[in-house]
């Protein structure tokens, strides 16, 4: 998997989430449609000028990319299939009462029942954006194993240099996690390594017979 484009951030993956999450009544091919005001209301954002151009400016970026998938037809042969596509097809709004987006369906297929691991969409809106990265990353381990702390920044996609700040805004991040429950306790042990002890740690299961993203 390979993908072209800006960098995406928090904010889009929170976009994506939730109209894939909205997507599941509705029919694919038709598109996603919602009132801007209500998905707004969904991501736990505010509903002023500046987050419907916040909103909209997300959506360009999830438009504006390429996500390439490659992999072998059979083990061990050299043919190769593959498929590339944006993250958003097409978007088409009138006013902030009635906007359409359209999905990619072969993008839309990884979020199939046995694909992904659910995430605590109640949790992960009261996080900033540090947090809901490590949120989103300790989710697909059930017992997540010790992590240098120089590892974590590359997760991050931090752009701090300095590790000293890096190291202090990441503990703020983890005493996030700590309040919103999904950690019980973290440590920096002294070789630097992180280690957390997440909460009811069997909660990162695959989707139930609705086939639901998030919960």
């Amino acid at each position: 998997m390979s993908y072209t484009g800006e960098e995406l951030r928090q904010d889009d993956e929170d976009v994506f989430l939730q109209l894939i999450h909205i997507a599941r009544l509705q029919p694919i091919s038709h598109g996603v449609e919602v009132a801007a005001h209500h998905l707004l209301k969904e991501l736990g954002w505010g509903t002023g000028k500046a987050d419907y151009l916040r909103l909209k400016a997300t959506i360009d970026r999830l438009k504006a990319n390429a996500l390439k998938l490659r992999f072998n037809v059979q083990a061990g042969q050299d043919k190769e299939k593959g498929y590339a596509g944006s993250l958003i097809r097409k978007f088409e709004w009138e006013g902030k009462e009635r906007w359409r987006i359209w999905l990619e369906p072969e993008i839309v297929r990884l979020f199939s029942d046995t694909e992904f691991t659910k995430l605590d969409w109640a949790q992960r809106k009261k996080l900033k954006a540090m947090a809901k990265k490590l949120h989103s990353f300790y989710f697909t381990h059930r017992e997540p194993f010790g992590l240098y702390v120089k590892t974590l920044h590359q997760i991050c996609s931090s752009r701090i240099k300095v590790m000293a700040k890096f190291r202090y805004l990441l503990r703020r991040a983890l005493d996030e996690l700590v309040r919103v429950g999904f950690l019980i306790s973290w440590e920096i042990d002294p070789g630097d390594v992180v280690r957390v002890l997440r909460a009811g740690k069997t909660s990162a299961t695959l989707p139930d017979s609705t086939g639901r993203l998030v919960t």
